[in-house]
């Protein structure tokens, strides 16, 4: 699921722009795992599961994210003729390019937190520290990520 996501995000950065916007697109999604992997390592994303109330708050934000990407993606194809060129709306994270658009799409993402919550106690040790076992799952789960996806994108 979670490559299914990043390479979503990867193939219109790529189409849109260049190999190199792709890969940028990834860094910022691969970012975005780091983000979920430090949120379940101090317990936030176990709070905001549990709590109806945090859920309902981090998926109304990642849909109206969603929207705006819709209305800004829509109004920037419009084309105005003349001097009067319509300004194009800009996201507030949109001068970080890919990379800002990848980091803030995975990050505003319930389900990979809810990845964090139900594969990764699977190979977890409660005999030894908790965030270290965390740090070193997402370690990996990153350098997949990279490889594969900076790989495919042509």
């Amino acid at each position: 699921m979670i490559f299914k996501a990043m390479w979503t995000r990867l193939v219109p950065k790529v189409i849109a722009g260049s190999r190199s916007d792709g890969v940028r697109a990834t860094c910022g999604s691969a970012c975005g795992l780091l983000v979920h992997a430090t949120f379940a390592a101090v317990g936030l994303s176990a709070l905001v599961m549990s709590s109806a109330r945090a859920l309902t708050a981090v998926k109304l934000l990642g849909g109206i994210y969603l929207i705006w990407l819709g209305v800004t993606t829509w109004r920037s194809t419009r084309r105005s003729v003349g001097p009067t060129a319509a300004r194009r709306w800009r996201l507030p994270w949109a001068r970080l390019g890919g990379f800002g658009q990848g980091l803030w799409s995975n990050v505003l993402n319930p389900k990979a937190a809810s990845v964090y919550l139900t594969l990764v106690p699977q190979f977890l040790t409660s005999s030894r520290p908790i965030a270290p076992q965390i740090a070193m799952l997402a370690a990996a789960q990153v350098a997949v990520v990279l490889v594969i996806r900076t790989a495919t994108a042509s």
